[in-house]
């Protein structure tokens, strides 16, 4: 908690959210588009209103927690925001072999 982190991903809402909260969320796929699911982070930044729905943005802040329907979650306190334009490929996949190399 309270380092600065960098994350780039469309601007999601839900209805619950406050005015000043946004999801920055990617699709994450395993195999293909058909089976992809949304991921995100809380976004607690004064002019989220000034954001549309879907639109891209990076956001730099500090990482700290919220709670949000009862439950804590990790949130980003907004140092920067900027809007961004949609990457040519919007989906994130996992790498299988992230830290294998560490255990060699």
């Amino acid at each position: 908690m309270g380092k600065t982190i960098e994350v780039s991903g469309f601007v999601y809402r839900e209805g619950n959210m406050g005015p000043r909260q946004f999801g920055v969320s990617r699709f994450a796929i395993s195999c293909c588009t058909a089976d992809a699911s949304p991921y995100g982070v809380m976004i607690t930044f004064g002019k989220a209103d000034t954001l549309e729905t879907d639109e891209w943005v990076s956001v730099t802040g500090k990482l700290g927690t919220t709670l949000y329907n009862d439950i804590e979650i990790i949130q980003i306190d907004v140092v920067k925001v900027v809007k961004i334009p949609a990457p040519d490929d919007p989906y994130v996949s996992p790498d299988f072999d992230f830290g294998l190399d560490q255990l060699e």
